[in-house]
């Protein structure tokens, strides 16, 4: 049964996706808000109405992702009424088809799916899968119409969805659609150019214009010395924000962030704390780091302290003495988008009593050969303060300012899938 709704507003690269979306393997990828989740859920509601079994499953990054972004919006405005979301089951109840959703954070995960068989698979974020869970997978789809709808923004061009899938000459086997903004029905223009001001480099290419391109160079290539580097606080903060990566044999970093709502820039780092062993030819135990962190919080209003999340022992000893810490997000490439995006919106500074830090942005670059092989991470050398920086920043802001662009997803509101063109009443 084909998809036929005028009350639903559609771009037409969203119809075209819903019309063509016909392989085994189908991708909505490209750019950031562009509307590619809204046609890949319709799309998927059209294939679980008409499967003709129970085995169906969706799959994010957490069980909470593909709550929030294919669940919730199934259940609570696509098919609001005919369709029902069973948290506690982690299942989707959509008439007579019950389909589990699941979470595949690590490679561990893959053991939710082996010897089973499927017939229908929704995949939110598809590059955010482990390869060894989306490679099992796509061997469980074996039944002659099993299929996957999934979405993705881009990543590294040698990236498995990439090759495997997209580049695939077999048209029968994969299909994949790239998604701009324009192709959003529901953005005005004032939101498109407030997200196109949003990115600068490698991620306006990735988030904006949709490109699969490598990550290589300098991490924070918007940083420069006589625009981010100022000699005093720009006002009195609200909070502060202490950020720390643990050393022992490595450099100890702290960085003592400052906060205000209603100010431009938002944020500065108002001094460091840097120990390197190396260069004072001595090593301080926990019991010492914890006097010095003492006196590096006192005097101020910290809201939060956000720790290593490897520095367990140095945690117990925190706890021990009554100061409050955090672990902190450790989810690299997101928070490194954070902090490039609060840089090249001049919403980040850092006062010059941070000669560690400062010489650390300049030298924070993509590690090359891992990057050949698809992996995005930065080289791990001079990079303690930048982590304490990213510890803070993205823990404690991260998921209130930038994963509003990146996690966003493509519906603003979209008017209500009517699912009585499938035979619901």
């Amino acid at each position: 049964m084909s998809f036929s709704d005028e009350k639903l507003t559609l771009s037409p690269k969203q119809k075209e996706f819903i019309r063509d979306s016909t392989a085994k393997i189908n991708i909505a990828h490209g750019a950031v808000r562009s509307g590619k989740t809204h046609a890949s859920l319709v799309r998927f509601i059209e294939l679980a109405i008409n499967c003709p079994d129970n085995d169906i499953i969706m799959i994010g990054n957490s069980f909470s992702a593909i709550e929030a972004n294919a669940a919730r919006p199934i259940a609570d405005t696509l098919m609001r009424g005919y369709c029902t979301w069973q948290r506690g089951n982690q299942t989707l109840l959509m008439g007579d088809k019950r389909i589990r959703a699941l979470g595949a954070h690590d490679e561990s995960a893959v053991r939710a799916i082996q010897g089973n068989t499927h017939s229908l698979a929704y995949v939110d974020e598809m590059t955010t899968i482990p390869v060894n869970f989306m490679d099992m997978l796509t061997t469980r789809l074996s039944k002659p119409h099993s299929k996957m709808v999934g979405t993705c923004n881009p990543d590294s061009p040698v990236h498995p969805v990439k090759t495997q899938f997209l580049d695939n000459p077999d048209k029968e086997y994969a299909y994949g659609l790239h998604f701009e903004i324009d192709d959003n029905p529901s953005l005005d223009e004032k939101t498109k150019r407030d997200l196109k001001t949003k990115y600068t480099g490698l991620f306006y290419q990735r988030y904006i214009q949709g490109l699969w391109v490598q990550a290589e160079g300098a991490i924070f290539s918007d940083f420069d010395r006589q625009t981010h580097v100022i000699p005093r606080a720009p006002g009195c903060a609200q909070q502060f924000y202490v950020g720390i990566d643990y050393g022992a044999q490595n450099p100890f970093a702290a960085v003592m962030i400052g906060y205000r709502s209603e100010h431009t820039p938002r944020f500065w780092v108002e001094k460091e704390y840097y120990w390197d062993p190396k260069k004072t030819f001595r090593q301080k135990t926990n019991s010492e780091f914890a006097d010095d962190i003492e006196r590096f919080i006192d005097g101020y209003n910290v809201r939060g302290l956000y720790l290593d999340p490897s520095a367990e022992s140095f945690s117990v000893e925190l706890k021990r003495r009554k100061i409050r810490c955090l672990e902190a997000e450790n989810d690299v490439f997101p928070g490194i988008t954070f902090m490039s995006n609060l840089i090249s919106n001049h919403q980040l500074k850092i006062l010059d009593a941070c000669p560690n830090l400062i010489r650390e942005m300049e030298m924070y670059v993509w590690d090359p050969k891992k990057a050949a092989r698809g992996i995005e991470e930065p080289i791990k050398t001079a990079d303690h303060a930048v982590d304490a920086l990213r510890y803070a920043l993205f823990s404690a802001f991260g998921k209130r300012y930038t994963m509003d662009a990146i996690k966003q997803k493509d519906d603003d509101g979209p008017p209500r899938y009517d699912p009585r063109h499938y035979g619901f009443r």
